[in-house]
């Protein structure tokens, strides 16, 4: 396992803490604009509990049921994706494909309207992202346990469970429901499963949705999920709700009632109290930075996330679109 005073360089510009798809995101959009950047992620292989893993991959931005404030933030974002995938398949050599482009919502008062949304296969996104990130010059750190964090008067020492240090310009905090810090980032736990089902587009109320996967490994099923459950960092699967999910979404998709399941899982989304992202400088702590707490929309936040932490770290500020997020 890397240790942080073997693996790791004395210092570099900027620590990201965390190697989920925020992390990962904005390593990549700071190493483009010439950046020297290290990424410190604790689990030593791909870890199947954390929210950019287990997501379902819905580029939700006109779903009625989030928040009214994340609206243009997502628009924004949503704006920078089709750029963003493309740099992600040009550095890793793979791709990285739109699962679906229409979904059905189920409204509050049990209409039915058709949104021209995409959604994609967080897995394959992800497998790409851990190709490009390396391949563009970034290093990144498996294993790398971060206990404590320094500030000096114009840089940060970041310190491993072992005592190795590394110096820096500055730190994000990217650890998603890891982040220990102030203000708090919960875990949010979902359960959900993967079926085989051919289905076209999204189905989707305020309790439940079902997302079909066109291309590629789990092409031919949907996916059904998910809870939101506050049970700390329990992921055990619980066998009556997943029936209960089955229950639920054979409601709006019959179909499923018999559909045979392939595959349960659960993953621990970064939850803020208000439900809504965390994104800027920490209070009183002007070499530390945070991108947490997009809770369930990480996925479609991550290419507007990066881009406004890469403007705030060169001093730019963060977008208008943004400054509603910044800590308090």
């Amino acid at each position: 396992m890397p240790k942080l005073s073997s693996a790791m360089p004395a210092s570099t510009d900027i620590v990201i803490c965390g190697g989920g798809i925020i992390g990962l995101s904005l390593a990549l959009e700071l190493q483009r604009r010439g950046a020297k950047v290290v990424v410190l992620e604790q689990s030593a292989t791909r870890a199947e509990g954390q929210a950019s893993w287990a997501a379902a991959g819905m580029l939700a931005v006109d779903d009625p049921h989030n928040p009214t404030a994340l609206h243009d933030f997502s628009r924004w974002s949503r704006g920078l994706y089709d750029e963003f995938i493309a740099r992600v398949e040009g550095l890793s050599g793979l791709c990285v494909p739109f699962q679906t482009q229409r979904t059905r919502q189920w409204t509050d008062d049990d209409r039915v309207i058709e949104l021209a949304e995409q959604s994609l296969n967080p897995r394959e996104l992800m497998r790409a992202l851990e190709q490009a990130v390396p391949q563009s010059g970034v290093t990144v750190v498996r294993g790398a346990r971060v206990v404590r964090v320094e500030d000096d008067a114009d840089a940060v020492r970041v310190f491993d469970a072992d005592g190795g240090a590394i110096s820096a310009r500055s730190i994000v905090h990217a650890a998603g429901a890891w982040y220990a810090g102030a203000p708090a980032i919960k875990p949010s736990k979902g359960q959900m499963l993967r079926v085989r089902l051919a289905l076209e587009d999204v189905h989707r109320s305020a309790a439940m949705y079902i997302a079909p996967r066109h291309f590629g490994e789990q092409a031919g099923t949907a996916l059904v999920g998910a809870t939101v459950e506050d049970v700390g960092f329990d992921t055990t699967i619980d066998e009556a709700t997943i029936k209960r999910q089955l229950q639920q979404a054979s409601e709006l998709v019959p179909a499923v009632r018999d559909a045979e399941v392939i595959e349960v899982w659960s993953g621990l989304r970064p939850t803020a109290s208000d439900l809504l992202p965390v994104i800027g400088g920490l209070p009183g702590k002007p070499q530390q930075w945070i991108a947490g707490g997009h809770f369930r929309n990480g996925i479609l936040l991550a290419p507007g996330t990066a881009v406004a932490m890469a403007d705030a770290l060169e001093g730019k500020g963060l977008p208008q679109v943004v400054k509603r997020f910044i800590p308090r």
